[in-house]
């Protein structure tokens, strides 16, 4: 939740070209932050079209990611959280692919 402040959400379609250029720009996932010099936003959020829940949930601040998968990557540790623990309240994603209703605008 902003407290003192509003937030901005940035909704791009990911592919080859994209991820190439976010490589690019900071390779580093943690690095992608408002403070970082070249102001990057924060807290990456990456759904697979058609899907109600993301593959990928970032709080880049904080220094924490989640992939979410059937089955574990190589190089991975299992989260001890659950999908449904990522959610800020009452079921909510960090971040959703439904519309936002002005009330839950930040």
């Amino acid at each position: 939740m902003l407290v003192r402040d509003t937030g901005r959400v940035y909704v791009i379609e990911f592919n080859r070209a994209i991820m190439e250029a976010i490589v690019k720009i900071e390779p580093n996932l943690f690095e992608w932050r408002e403070v970082h010099p070249k102001h990057l936003p924060e807290d990456i959020c990456v759904f697979r079209r058609g899907s109600n829940l993301p593959v990928l949930v970032s709080v880049t601040h904080e220094r924490d990611a989640w992939i979410l998968s059937n089955t574990k990557p190589p190089g991975f540790k299992t989260s001890r959280f659950k999908p449904s623990e990522l959610y800020i309240w009452d079921g909510e994603y960090f971040c959703s692919t439904e519309k936002t209703k002005k009330s839950e605008r930040v």
